[in-house]
């Protein structure tokens, strides 16, 4: 049976001799000599190990012990900030709080958070999306720190830093939990707008493709394709239109090379 040396132990060394023997040449004492030496070294060092491993174990169980008291503390604090800062924004003493109450109604009665200039009696609300949709890229970049990142995140979840397109984009979403598909049609009134939207997306690709300014990034082509939007409704159902122009001169001459 083959023997791992790493877990002989010093009792496993029958042949280290407790003494030197005496008749031997000057070079088989000096030997011997060290043999001796060498395993009163070993053993030192395995007690060492075993010591280390001991320890290690009870550091390991330690780590552990400390890992879960800091979920729990960590669970404790949340809860108790989250209370501190519901309490926070529901004081009607803050002209914060009084603000945002104004733009949850208007949000309310319109849909968006978008105030328009158009109206003297909102300027207050305007300045104070505006006021905030600055700090929140100042944020985000980096620039500036809050302690009050509560309020960043009840207007985050209003839909107050949203653009038009992302919240064009998110009922697009909505409607395809219902639908089951992308193709918004623009003759019913409910959709309508919606409608409109998913064809400028579909125009705004086909400028992409050739290489003409519009207004889709790669990042919100990648957003579309993962909803499972088409862009080019004819080709996904083998239609071939018909072009007219200029575009059917180039389709003809590309077919001729």
């Amino acid at each position: 049976e083959t023997v791992n040396s790493e877990e002989v132990r010093c009792s496993d060394w029958a042949m280290v001799p407790k003494s030197t023997p005496r008749k031997l040449l000057p070079e088989h004492k000096a030997a011997y000599k060290e043999l001796q030496i060498a395993d009163t070294e070993r053993c030192t060092a395995q007690e060492t190990l075993d010591m280390a491993r001991t320890a290690l174990e009870d550091a390991k169980r330690h780590l552990l012990w400390a890992e879960e008291r800091s979920e729990e503390a960590n669970a404790r604090f949340r809860t108790a900030q989250e209370a501190v800062e519901e309490i926070d924004i529901k004081r009607p003493d803050f002209k914060w709080n009084v603000m945002y109450d104004e733009l949850v109604k208007f949000k309310e009665r319109h849909g968006h958070c978008r105030i328009p200039a158009s109206q003297p009696e909102l300027a207050k609300l305007r300045v104070f999306v505006h006021t905030n949709r600055t700090a929140y890229r100042e944020y985000q970049s980096g620039k500036r720190c809050t302690n009050k990142a509560h309020r960043m995140i009840a207007l985050e979840r209003l839909g107050v830093f949203s653009s038009k397109w992302e919240e064009r984009y998110n009922e697009l979403v909505e409607f395809k939990k219902v639908h089951g598909h992308c193709n918004v049609p623009t003759k019913s009134k409910e959709n309508q707008k919606l409608g409109y939207w998913v064809g400028w997306q579909r125009g705004g690709y086909r400028r992409y493709k050739a290489g003409k300014e519009n207004q889709l990034s790669e990042e919100r082509i990648k957003l579309l394709e993962d909803v499972g939007f088409c862009f080019n409704v004819y080709e996904a159902n083998g239609i071939v239109r018909k072009r007219r122009g200029k575009e059917a001169e180039e389709a003809v001459a590309d077919s001729s090379d």
